[in-house]
């Protein structure tokens, strides 16, 4: 993996934030992540400077699989972005950081995955579960939406800040993704390339860089960078490593281009 510097102009930052901002039928809203889409020479949109971050940062030609902006106030958990075929599993993942309140960091880790796209956990990670913002702005696990959704049309539960409409949203979605093609979930870290079942994890950087994981989850692990965001900069790394979200963020929008 590696870090380009400031491969961004301050105009090309707005363009792709400006193009983010604009709500349509390539945007998935939901009340922790808004993210969006845009389909390759198909979608009117700035891929012309995203081919220039592609051209500048790869050295090999390439296809581009897929490209999601993400605006996210929640930290993503343990994963591969790996694909599915052969060429997707050998191909690079570029990160472009656009905006952050707080400090962010993507954290990366010195093991790899040769399955296809993976969320790794210590324990089942369930269909239904969420994080949500309570009334007192705090995040709070939600283990099924479905029986809070319930819970707020009966009256019964209060203290969220989000509406009937907005669970269906996220239930639907989560429908949908049971029955199309999802990320698989590894609980059994046997297959994970450098894994070490009498590693302990450091607590101090657990604490400090990933909280909103179980410790468990990242024991037999080791940390190979932790890169912080910074708009104009882009960060480029193997699409087959493993890699998670930091939690110290606030809220952070950036743009992740899958290649093969």
């Amino acid at each position: 993996m590696k870090v380009v510097k400031n491969l961004l102009t301050e105009s090309e930052i707005k363009e792709l934030l400006e193009y983010h901002s604009i709500v349509d039928d390539r945007t998935d809203s939901r009340p922790d992540v808004v993210s969006k889409h845009p389909r390759w020479d198909i979608d009117n949109w700035p891929q012309d400077t995203v081919r220039k971050i592609l051209d500048n940062v790869l050295d090999d030609p390439y296809i581009v699989d897929e490209v999601i902006f993400n605006q996210s106030k929640i930290s993503f958990r343990l994963h591969v972005d790996s694909g599915h075929s052969v060429e997707e599993k050998n191909g690079w993942a570029i990160l472009v950081p656009l905006q952050v309140t707080g400090i962010a960091h993507t954290v990366f880790f010195d093991n790899f995955w040769h399955g296809s796209s993976t969320k790794f956990s210590k324990r089942q990670i369930l269909p239904f579960e969420y994080q949500l913002q309570n009334k007192n702005n705090e995040w709070q696990y939600v283990e099924d939406v479905r029986n809070l959704r319930q819970d707020i049309s009966d009256g019964l539960v209060t203290n969220f800040n989000i509406t009937v409409e907005e669970l269906d949203y996220i239930i639907s979605a989560r429908q949908n993704q049971k029955i199309s093609k999802v990320d698989n979930r590894c609980y059994d870290y046997t297959d994970v390339i450098n894994y070490d079942d009498n590693l302990k994890f450091d607590t101090k950087i657990h604490q400090r860089y990933l909280n909103h994981l179980e410790i468990e989850t990242v024991d037999g692990l080791t940390i190979h960078n932790i890169v912080e965001w910074v708009p104009s900069d882009v960060i480029v790394f193997e699409r087959s490593r493993l890699h998670c979200a930091s939690s110290c963020h606030s809220e952070k929008i950036g743009i992740t281009i899958f290649v093969r």
